[in-house]
């Protein structure tokens, strides 16, 4: 158990390797609140503080848990690489979930972002779910970035986007998203969606992307635009 260490640069560890541990009320005045530079297997990062990653900095991890984590760039992750990691409850300016970085089979679950990306932020995502996810802005699931195989329900954005904001999406499933504009997806570049159940004031399913093989079902505008 690493807890409530402190350091300019890893609160709780910088490059090491890392299994089946816990890093719990870590804080950093730069780079990741628990850990900088490491290698993660089976662990738990919660409740740390960072600047630039409130859990992890450039770190590759898989099958761990990151949760409740705070930062100004990437609450649970920043620049970092994640495999089949549960992400949930972290909170940031930009990028609740995680800033940059890749992700793969992992779910990213009531994060949030004070301004852009919910859930991710100009990241490389595969296969993952992004479920309740909230941007003050746009992109309550994913802010730019591309994402491959994905799920977005349930996802929130105060402005643009409750899913996708600017993304290329291919092979994804948006299901009751809501924003201002573009429940779904606003100015996106999507392939082969579904878009369901979502809703906002204008373009209830999506809002000014551009679209191609995609199903538009019971999608919601209060005023222009039920599906598109």
């Amino acid at each position: 158990i690493l807890s409530s260490n402190n350091a300019q640069n890893g609160g709780g560890a910088q490059y090491a390797v890392l299994e089946a541990c816990t890093l719990s009320a870590n804080t950093s005045s730069l780079f990741g609140g628990a850990a900088h530079l490491c290698d993660l297997h089976a662990c738990e990062v919660r409740d740390n503080h960072g600047n630039a990653g409130g859990g992890i900095m450039q770190c590759s991890a898989s099958n761990c848990w990151l949760t409740g984590n705070l930062a100004m760039m990437g609450g649970g992750a920043n620049q970092s690489r994640l495999r089949e990691c549960y992400l949930a409850s972290n909170i940031a300016f930009t990028g609740g979930g995680c800033f940059t970085g890749e992700l793969v089979g992992c779910e990213l679950r009531w994060n949030r972002a004070n301004q852009h990306g919910g859930g991710a932020y100009a990241a490389l995502v595969q296969d993952c779910l992004f479920n309740g996810n909230i941007a003050s802005t746009n992109g309550g699931g994913a802010w730019r970035g591309s994402v491959t195989d994905g799920e977005f329900t349930r996802n929130t954005a105060g402005l643009c986007g409750g899913g996708i904001y600017q993304v290329t999406a291919l092979d994804c499933r948006f299901t009751a998203n809501d924003a201002r504009y573009g429940g779904g997806s606003y100015e996106s570049t999507v392939f082969r969606a579904t878009f369901a159940s979502n809703s906002a004031l204008n373009g209830g399913g999506d809002f000014m992307s551009t679209i191609y093989q995609s199903h538009f079902l019971c999608n919601t505008a209060a005023y222009d635009g039920g599906a598109s």
